[in-house]
């Protein structure tokens, strides 16, 4: 490996570590208005049952319920992570909260969302802090090994 492809090396882990901390923090806003909004339903929200339309496992984050509920003759519909909570079946009724002035901001009423949203934006921060320093020494070993490997050491 000739030290020019090893320089190649370094800046396409540049780019991916510049990229990837632009897509942690877009992640980190994301999650944190959603959380504001999770807050301002527990706190000023109005209760009412909704059901299950659909219990649904993803790898990244467990399981998560989708549900409908009415209000006003209207319907909306609405997704929560579970945590801790046992699956609800399908059809089951489940007690929802959403703000009156918008129903579409909503979530289950036990205010898992929130407990779940506070942990992964802290989880994301913790990995965007140690990001940088793992990169940077990356890219320094990577020069390293490159300006060894030139010396034929």
């Amino acid at each position: 490996m000739k030290q020019r492809d090893i320089n190649r090396v370094v800046i396409v882990l540049v780019v991916a570590l510049v990229l990837a901390l632009g897509m942690m923090q877009f992640r980190i806003q994301r999650d944190s208005h959603r959380l504001e909004e999770v807050n301002q339903v527990l706190q000023h929200g109005v209760r009412v049952q909704g059901q299950v339309t659909q219990v649904e496992w993803t790898q990244h984050s467990g399981d998560w319920v989708h549900y409908v509920f009415q209000v006003n003759g209207s319907e909306y519909t609405g997704e929560s992570p579970l945590g801790a909570m046992a699956s609800p079946a399908v059809g089951q009724s489940i007690p929802i909260v959403y703000l009156p002035s918008n129903p579409h901001i909503n979530t289950l009423a036990n205010g898992v969302e929130a407990d779940w949203l506070q942990s992964l934006i802290r989880a994301l921060r913790l990995v965007q802090v140690l990001e940088v320093p793992l990169g940077v020494l990356a890219v320094g070993y990577l020069r390293y090994l490159g300006k060894r490997y030139v010396r034929g050491k």
